[in-house]
């Protein structure tokens, strides 16, 4: 059964809340659970930012409910979570977007994996209307985490594949952060 966890991430100033799906030595996978009992999307959060878990009545509450509602099927159990590399052309090959958080908390890039790279990524970044903008590389050694699957990142993606707000390249190179 996956167990719920609390999270302290280096540098950041709040928590972060999630069932436990897989980990491996470089990254921990949770299922979000960004408020309530709300489960939306997975999490990737690289180990050497983890600083601890965190333990009150409120997580074991939640830690209650979480194991009355019982199992979660989730798909990624097989993912390599021992190396950036497999875990980015995992993103590379779904298409899909990502959400990258660095060190500042309440700030990301979204975009998806265009290229793989044995030490960094380039992403092509998105903005909050889902602008495609310019590329930006990143090195794996900056990625706090990785957000994949949530309501968010699924919207963005309708709303550039539908043909009334079809997006294309425009030309301009650069990049935004996207903050939540």
């Amino acid at each position: 059964m996956r167990r719920f966890r609390r999270i302290k991430i280096k540098g950041y100033k709040g928590l972060l809340d999630g069932l436990l799906v897989s980990t491996g030595r470089t990254w921990t996978l949770l299922r979000d659970n960004p408020y309530d009992y709300l489960l939306d999307g997975f999490v990737f959060v690289r180990r050497k930012f983890l600083l601890r878990e965190v333990e009150s009545e409120a997580v074991t509450f939640k830690r209650e409910i979480f194991d009355l509602k019982g199992e979660f099927p989730d798909n990624y159990l097989d993912l390599n979570l021992d190396a950036d590399r497999d875990l980015f052309t995992h993103f590379q090959k779904k298409g899909a977007l990502i959400s990258v958080a660095r060190h500042v908390e309440h700030s990301i890039l979204v975009g998806w994996v265009e290229e793989v790279y044995e030490r960094s990524f380039r992403l092509r970044l998105v903005d909050r209307r889902g602008i495609i903008l310019g590329t930006r590389s990143l090195s794996y050694d900056v990625v706090r985490s990785v957000g994949f699957g949530n309501d968010y990142l699924k919207s963005l993606m309708l709303m550039m594949r539908s043909p009334k707000y079809l997006r294309v390249l425009d030309g301009q190179e650069g990049s935004v952060e996207v903050n939540k």
